[in-house]
């Protein structure tokens, strides 16, 4: 905690104007803190328990995540005339509105604009946007995508972009069928 600001507060702030990584570090043990900073979208959190040596590793970890969401050969800018993705800005717009998503709603979004028409499973991008230690932690995959559904799509029940084929995972559609 900062001097008359709660952490909670300070990263809501932090992830209204930047995407940067954040990882948690607390004192609290307690699962439903751990819960309330992964809503807000830090990408880990992280005890003062923890071996330094692992802090570091999650850390560098919650970085190279960030890294691999921005390939040089990938457009930055998706425009289809209702959605824009704007990746230099990390901006996204429905209907030409800014529509403001989590750290982990952006980096899903983008994860799967970058495999576009490439079927993931929810195993596969659990691993890239959460890493490690939330193998056991599938929900998280639908919730956030159904969360983005709500955002993004104009019938979250009958989605355009964030499609999900039975059994196999999500994929962004573009104009082409999906890879597998």
């Amino acid at each position: 905690e900062l001097p008359g600001i709660p952490s909670w507060e300070v990263c809501r702030q932090v992830l209204g104007k930047t995407r940067v990584p954040i990882v948690f570090l607390s004192t609290s043990h307690r699962e439903d803190d751990a819960i309330r900073a992964l809503r807000l979208g830090a990408v880990d959190y992280v005890t003062t328990t923890t071996a330094p040596q692992i802090l570091l590793a999650r850390t560098r970890a919650a970085l190279r995540r960030k890294e691999a969401f921005l390939p040089e050969a990938m457009p930055q800018v998706y425009d289809d005339g209702y959605l824009q993705i704007n990746l230099a800005a990390q901006e996204v717009c429905v209907g030409g509105e800014v529509v403001p998503l989590t750290t982990i709603e952006y980096n899903l979004l983008v994860y799967l604009l970058k495999k576009a028409n490439q079927v993931c499973s929810a195993e596969q991008i659990l691993s890239q946007i959460w890493g490690a230690g939330y193998e056991t932690s599938l929900n998280y995959v639908h919730l956030y995508v159904g969360r983005l559904r709500r955002k993004l799509e104009h019938a979250s029940n009958r989605p355009k972009y964030l499609v999900n084929v039975y059994g196999k995972g999500y994929y962004f559609r573009l104009d082409s069928a999906p890879s597998m």
